[in-house]
């Protein structure tokens, strides 16, 4: 569609909702509250087990139509294979601005965490670097990030 792989507008599209979703639905809000202090949401009336429940709602989506991506994009599908692949998004996540602690983040921030890394995927690739050192790096950006973060909250 308009020369764009299909990856890329299920990615976009699946980035635009999430942020409508957290800037302008009282369930955002709720999302924020709960992750800034949880004991403060339940005492604010917020009923939290749904709230949570309906975050796991939409991660389970998120995760299918990511599988049925991949799917498409592989042709074949393993149960395991995703395992090895939790480090980028968190790093992803945190490079963004996210607040490890809870309460603070959005979806922009996160498409500059996914850039960041892909940028240096990328570059470790041009440079010969192997997949296990290229782990290696994001692992370090990650701990740079992770840093950061807690130095913030000081």
């Amino acid at each position: 569609m308009l020369g764009f792989p299909s990856i890329v507008i299920v990615f976009f599209s699946l980035l635009v909702v999430s942020q409508l979703i957290l800037s302008y639905t009282k369930f955002g809000l709720y999302v924020y509250a709960i992750g800034g202090d949880r004991q403060a949401a339940e005492r604010m009336g917020i009923d939290v087990a749904k709230v949570r429940l309906g975050t796991l709602v939409i991660s389970g989506v998120f995760a299918g139509v990511a599988g049925l991506v991949t799917l498409g994009r592989l042709g074949s599908a393993v149960p395991t294979m995703g395992a090895g692949l939790l480090l980028p998004p968190i790093a992803a996540v945190i490079l963004g601005g996210a607040d490890l602690f809870g309460g603070s983040g959005n979806m922009i921030g996160t498409l500059v965490g996914v850039l960041i890394l892909g940028v240096l995927q990328n570059g470790l690739n041009l440079l010969g670097v192997d997949p296990a050192g290229q782990l290696v790096a994001q692992g370090v950006v990650l701990m740079l990030a992770v840093l950061a973060n807690v130095a913030g909250r000081d």
